[in-house]
């Protein structure tokens, strides 16, 4: 089997992705935050898509929820992602002292440490909350660390996001 050239459109998408996250990655994050604020409500109205699965979502795990207040929920986490996705630059191209400012706190650190005086490795679980690549971040500054992730629909930003989440040290393992 051959492989396929990469569409322009999907090079060009790729490179204007990576420049968004090179030049976000030198605004401070709550100046991302800011502008999530404004972003995100846009992101529920326009994105029919997903207003939709984070509805779907809500209503499978709040289905005694008023609608108004599941909307609400929905509106909230939509900013949340779109956070998320703006700081994306910041965890993977930030000098690592600068990421290292966003984890305010670890809870159960002590668990991590033990189990490796131990020679036991970790498993963690971590749900998509929060900033994750954050997460990955920290974990392989810390300790030897291995994650699964589905390689990107755009093919050419992989090694841009490998390079940053590999950076630390974390080995990735496609699924």
């Amino acid at each position: 089997m051959t492989e396929q050239a990469t569409p322009p459109a999907s090079r060009f998408q790729a490179r204007a992705i990576a420049t968004l996250w090179r030049t976000l990655s030198r605004w401070p994050v709550r100046w991302l935050w800011r502008i999530a604020a404004l972003v995100g409500p846009q992101v529920y109205r326009f994105s029919k898509r997903e207003r939709k699965v984070t509805e779907i979502n809500l209503k499978v795990v709040y289905p005694d929820a008023p609608a108004s207040q599941r909307q609400s929920l929905a509106k909230q986490s939509l900013q949340h992602s779109t956070a998320t996705m703006l700081e994306l630059g910041h965890a993977w191209m930030a000098p690592p002292k600068k990421v290292e400012t966003s984890v305010l706190a670890v809870h159960g650190r002590e668990k991590l440490d033990n189990a490796r005086a131990e020679g036991r490795g970790v498993i963690v679980l971590a749900p998509h909350f929060g900033n994750w690549e954050v997460l990955n971040f920290w974990l392989s500054s810390h300790f030897p660390f291995t994650a699964m992730y589905e390689p990107p629909k755009i093919a050419d930003l992989e090694p841009i996001i490998r390079h940053g989440r590999e950076r630390m040290g974390a080995k990735l393992v496609p699924t």
